[in-house]
């Protein structure tokens, strides 16, 4: 048994639909990390991002954020630093479910 499934066990959001905003450094390594845990990711992108075609090319389903914010239960912003209040403000608050999770790569960019 692999570290990871001592530490957690997915199977406790197996059931959850999982948003990953961003495809860069952060979001495309942590979007196939966990599709290939076994959980159903959809990808948020700018409406006009050339990255569509990368993320289906991975086997991924990718949305305009707003779009694959909707409805998601647990939603990582894995954008730069710089974007984050805009994307917040403009895409995923709108959109976000009641009862939702955000996760960041880490608490200086919300801060």
């Amino acid at each position: 048994m692999s570290r990871l499934r001592e530490d957690a066990d997915p199977a406790a959001i197996a059931a959850q639909r999982v948003t990953v905003v961003g495809w860069g450094a952060q979001g495309r390594p942590q979007a196939l990390n966990l599709r290939d845990s076994g959980l159903d990711v959809t990808v948020g992108l700018r409406a006009a991002s050339p990255s569509f075609a990368a993320v289906a090319a991975e086997g991924l389903r990718a949305l305009p954020v707003h779009q694959a914010v909707r409805g998601a239960d647990l939603v990582l912003v894995l954008v730069p630093d710089e974007v984050i209040p805009a994307v917040l403000r403009e895409e995923v608050f709108p959109a976000l479910a009641p009862g939702a999770a955000l996760v960041f790569a880490h608490g200086y960019a919300v801060h």
